[in-house]
């Protein structure tokens, strides 16, 4: 199953969606791609972001590629979420899927950074085990898909007719593989 894209967004693509990517890829890249990206862009990363979070965690923004990028520097997502604007959110092309209403911590003490890397870190994890969990209920209705498909080539190749429920289920289950190898 291909893995879903997520976007973190925010304006400067500085701070918090660039907190979000780098969490996301490090607890979460085997569930899905991690990406960040904002309507303007600054210089450099916020330098407490990664001096704190390569304390935190050890994951070192610079030395892993991080940069300041436009929205039209990624690929378009599977799921958008904007890290909170006090002021007006940027327009994706797409409405967001989820708000995480987090205030910039930038020229704020160390304490307010650790709590924001706090919250996101959770917030990552959650999604993961949203994301996760989503797999796991579509594979098992397919599993079970899978066994009336079964039974109904196994009838139709002892020469019964098709019934009601076989005409049902060859559509489904080919719209459903479709879905699932996405």
């Amino acid at each position: 199953m291909k893995r879903k894209k997520v976007a973190f967004i925010c304006v400067h693509n500085s701070c918090r969606s660039q907190l979000a990517e780098a969490l996301g890829k490090y607890y979460a890249s085997d569930v899905f791609d991690s990406y960040s990206a904002g309507t303007q862009i600054k210089d450099k990363i916020n330098e407490d972001a990664v001096r704190i979070l390569k304390e935190l965690s050890g994951i070192d923004m610079i030395s892993n590629g991080h940069y300041s990028k436009l929205l039209s520097a990624i690929p378009s997502p599977d799921i958008a979420i904007s890290m909170g604007c006090n002021v007006e959110c940027p327009f994706v092309g797409r409405s967001f899927d989820d708000n995480w209403r987090l205030d910039d911590p930038t020229g704020k003490d160390d304490e307010v950074f650790i709590n924001t890397i706090a919250i996101i870190k959770d917030k990552i994890l959650k999604l993961r085990q949203e994301l996760l969990k989503e797999q796991y209920d579509l594979k098992r209705f397919l599993l079970a898909q899978e066994a009336d498909y079964g039974r109904a080539l196994s009838e139709i190749r002892n020469g019964h007719k098709m019934s009601h429920w076989m005409w049902y289920i060859f559509p489904q289950i080919r719209n459903l593989l479709t879905i699932a190898d996405g």
